[in-house]
């Protein structure tokens, strides 16, 4: 289930990074307002001499982005966990090192 998750945010990115526009670092200082507002629908990609050195995104984007990374991690230390087979820490135990009892 977690890797099917996976793919699928990976898909999702992949297919929103495809329709990103590429301009150059000069272009983008020319174009700046308008680099804005395209980047407020889809990222855009800055090069310098064909070398990428930036991509400006939404802060939409952005926020999803670190939220997929996020969730990414969780899922494979919960897939970690699964496949670990040394013996648990009873919860009773937690509760009472971390005094909630």
């Amino acid at each position: 289930m977690s890797r099917l998750i996976s793919n699928l945010y990976i898909s999702k990115l992949f297919l929103y990074i495809i329709a990103m526009k590429e301009l150059s670092v000069t272009e983008a200082r020319e174009q700046f307002p308008a680099l804005l507002n395209q980047a407020a629908k889809k990222p855009v990609w800055i090069t310098r001499h064909g070398v990428d050195v930036a991509v400006v995104i939404s802060p939409e984007l952005f926020e999803t982005l670190v939220e997929a990374q996020e969730e990414l991690e969780d899922i494979a230390a919960v897939d970690a966990a699964m496949l670990d087979k040394s013996p648990g820490i009873p919860w009773e135990q937690v509760q009472k090192d971390l005094k909630l009892i």
